[in-house]
């Protein structure tokens, strides 16, 4: 399980000074649903092979990387963001618990190929952060989206995978920040999810100072 690396159990808010924000990412969703990928491949710039157990903290080959938050420049802020990793099973709720009390921003994730997915962010997941923090805003990603085109390839009923009009419209009724497709073994769209929760955290610090929600993001 990823810790809060540099924030005090119990404390939230996004930290800003002199041109700098630090930011708690949380990344929730069901089990098996490709939040530990997502994670690991858009830290390490590779999708990682063999079998993926759980939060990313597990994975030695990957611990110089989640040991330390990650850095980027968002609107002229260099902007540290803190990664946390959870288990999806309803029983680590209280776990997760602990480990969500202080973030400043989620990312809910559902897979494209298990429209249940998205059905559970809807039912369980929304109000779940929303118990935690209820005004930290949230990023809506799809996982898995590489899948979704094989299924339409192999002429798999549309019912079998999550639509992008569909989830984005779901997105817009949950108040989502913005809603985004990725796929860690293709690597795309990985970088604009965590840009997108990097605006999400810096607008809802400072309200006013930066654009308003952006477009859903399209990625292929």
């Amino acid at each position: 399980m990823a810790t809060k690396r540099g924030s005090k159990s119990g404390e939230s808010g996004a930290r800003r000074s002199r041109g700098n924000a630090s930011l708690v990412v949380a990344v929730v969703g069901d089990g098996g649903v490709g939040k530990t990928c997502m994670l690991l491949a858009y830290m390490s710039g590779k999708f990682p092979t063999g079998h993926v157990q759980g939060a990313m903290d597990w994975h030695s080959e990957f611990d110089h990387l989640t040991r330390h938050p990650v850095h980027l420049k968002q609107d002229g802020v260099e902007v540290s963001m803190t990664l946390v990793d959870t288990v999806g099973m309803d029983e680590y709720q209280k776990l997760r618990e602990k480990v969500c009390a202080s973030a400043d921003v989620f990312i809910v994730c559902f897979d494209v190929t298990n429209p249940g997915t998205l059905e559970r962010v809807k039912d369980h997941w929304v109000p779940e952060i929303r118990s935690y923090n209820a005004s930290a805003p949230f990023v809506l990603v799809a996982t898995k989206v590489d899948e979704r085109i094989k299924a339409q390839i192999e002429g798999k009923p549309s019912s079998a995978t999550v639509s992008f009009s569909h989830a984005k419209s779901v997105a817009q009724d949950l108040n989502a920040h913005t809603y985004c497709e990725s796929s860690a073994r293709n690597l795309t769209g990985l970088k604009k999810v965590f840009e997108e929760a990097a605006v999400a955290g810096l607008q809802n610090a400072l309200p006013g100072s930066m654009d308003g929600k952006r477009d859903s993001c399209v990625v292929s």
